[in-house]
C-alpha cells in the first residue's frame, strides 16, 4: 500500500519537497481521471468510488459492480411492459412485441380467442336478408356486383381502357390549358381556375368500410367454427353434403366457375330454405322422433339382454 497524502490546503502541517511532489502528482491524476470520466448530460456525476484507489479494477469490488451494471442492463417484468401487454396470438401462441412470430408482427395477431360472438347483430340480419332476398334490389344488385367483378375483367382490358381514356383527356385538357395562356399573353388559363380545392379520400369513410367488411368475415368465420364443432347436427350434416357436391364439380369445373357456383348456391339455397320453411322443420322433427324411437328400442335391447 503507497503512502496516502491528504490533498487539503487547509490541513495544518510542515510542507516539505516531497510534500509538495505528491501534491501535484495528486492533482495531475484527478485531472486525468476527470478528463476520461466526461461526464454526459444524460449520465449522472461520477460518485467518490468511481476515483482511483488503492485496488486495480480486477480486485476492486465497486469498480467490478459498476461495469458489471452498465454492461448489463437490468430488465424486469416492470421495465418491459410491451411482452405483457402486447396481444398474445391464439393460432402460433407468440407476443406480437416480442416474438415477431405473428403475421401482423408488432400489431399483434389478427385473430383473437374469444367466447363470445363480438359481433353486431345487425350485421348478422342484414347479410341474411341478403341472401334470403327480403330486399329484392339489394339482393340483385350484390349479386350482379359480384359477377360483373368476376367476369367483367376477363372480358374487358381495363388498364388498357384506363390508359387510352386518359391520354386523350390530358391531351385535350393541355390544349386548351395551353390555348387559354397564348391568348392571355401567359396571364390566365382556362382550366387551371375551375378547381376550387383537392379531392382527398376520407379515413374515417374508409375506416367504416374496412370495419364492415371485418364484420362480414367475423360472422362467415363464426358460422364455420358453429358448423365445424357440430353444435347444430343437422346444419354440420348438410355442410357435409354439400362439400362432397363441390368435391365433385371441382373435378371439371375452374375455379372461376366453381366460384360463380358457389356464389349462386349462396343466394338461392336460403330463399329455398325460407320459402319452405315449415316443411323442412316437420321433416327434421320427424327425423328426431324416429332417431329417438331407435335409440329407446336399442336401449330395451341392451337391458333385456345384460338381465338374461
Amino acid at each position: 500500500m503507497s503512502e496516502q497524502h491528504s490533498l487539503n490546503p487547509f490541513e495544518s502541517g510542515s510542507v516539505t519537497a516531497s510534500d509538495v511532489a505528491a501534491a501535484k502528482s495528486g492533482a495531475e491524476d484527478l485531472v486525468n481521471t476527470l478528463t476520461a470520466h466526461t461526464v454526459h448530460p444524460s449520465t449522472e456525476l461520477p460518485s467518490a468510488t468511481s476515483f482511483p484507489s488503492a485496488l486495480p479494477n480486477s480486485e476492486n469490488p465497486v469498480i467490478q459492480n459498476i461495469s458489471s451494471s452498465s454492461s448489463e442492463p437490468h430488465h424486469t417484468s416492470q421495465s418491459t411492459p410491451g411482452e405483457t401487454s402486447s396481444p398474445v396470438c391464439p393460432v402460433s401462441g407468440a407476443h406480437g412485441g416480442a416474438d415477431k412470430k405473428c403475421p401482423a408482427l408488432e400489431a399483434g395477431c389478427p385473430f383473437t380467442n374469444t367466447t363470445k360472438q363480438n359481433v353486431d347483430p345487425e350485421i348478422s340480419n342484414a347479410l341474411w336478408s341478403v341472401l334470403t332476398w327480403k330486399n329484392t334490389s339489394c339482393s340483385f344488385s350484390t349479386l350482379m356486383s359480384i359477377l360483373a367483378l368476376v367476369y367483367v375483367p376477363s372480358w374487358i382490358n381495363l388498364p388498357r381502357l384506363f390508359f387510352r381514356t386518359f391520354r386523350y383527356v390530358f391531351l385535350i385538357t393541355s390544349i386548351i390549358e395551353f390555348g387559354g395562356l397564348f391568348a392571355s399573353n401567359g396571364k390566365r388559363g382556362v382550366l387551371s381556375h375551375f378547381r376550387s380545392s383537392y379531392i382527398t379520400c376520407d379515413s374515417k369513410a374508409l375506416d367504416r368500410i374496412v370495419n364492415s367488411i371485418v364484420d362480414i368475415f367475423n360472422v362467415m368465420l363464426i358460422q364455420f367454427q358453429r358448423i365445424l364443432f357440430a353444435e347444430s347436427p343437422i346444419l354440420t350434416f348438410t355442410a357435409s353434403v354439400a362439400a362432397f357436391i363441390e368435391f365433385f364439380l371441382s373435378g371439371f369445373l375452374s375455379y372461376k366457375s366453381l366460384f360463380v357456383w358457389n356464389v349462386l348456391f349462396a343466394f338461392i339455397l336460403p330463399r329455398l330454405y325460407v320459402c319452405n320453411e315449415r316443411s323442412i322443420k316437420h321433416l327434421v322433427a320427424s327425423l328426431e322422433r324416429s332417431g329417438d324411437k331407435l335409440k329407446k328400442q336399442a336401449t330395451e335391447t341392451i337391458n333385456t339382454t345384460v338381465n338374461k
